[in-house]
């Protein structure tokens, strides 16, 4: 009973510590109406890293090869499409500017 008791302790110590590691001051937050900083371009030229977190591992860099969650979270950060569909599944443009179809649809230029 002791050690359970204890357990429950210790647990509830770290679950403090954790959650109220996660809140925030209130000291660090913009006023209403105020605008956000601005990067100055020389500063943009020093980032050459980006991070991104993934739950597991990748298994290949073609986006063509593999469609599985993990890879294609990663793949739309490296390549852009020719066409993506909007909110009301309309196809739009991204790297294509335009496109058509021969009279029974089998060659797309």
């Amino acid at each position: 009973m002791r050690k359970r008791v204890s357990l429950l302790l210790a647990m509830m110590v770290l679950l403090v510590t954790v959650l109220g590691g996660c809140g925030s001051s209130g000291a660090d937050t913009e006023p209403a109406g105020e605008t956000t900083q601005t990067v100055e371009p020389a500063a943009v030229e020093e980032l050459k890293e980006v991070t991104i977190g993934i739950k597991g591992d990748i298994n290949s860099f073609d986006p063509y090869g593999l469609d599985e969650g993990i890879n294609n979270a990663l793949i739309r950060h490296i390549y852009e499409a020719l066409v993506a569909q909007d909110d009301d599944g309309v196809v739009v443009p991204l790297l294509a500017e335009s496109w058509s179809a021969n009279e029974d649809a089998t060659v797309w230029t």
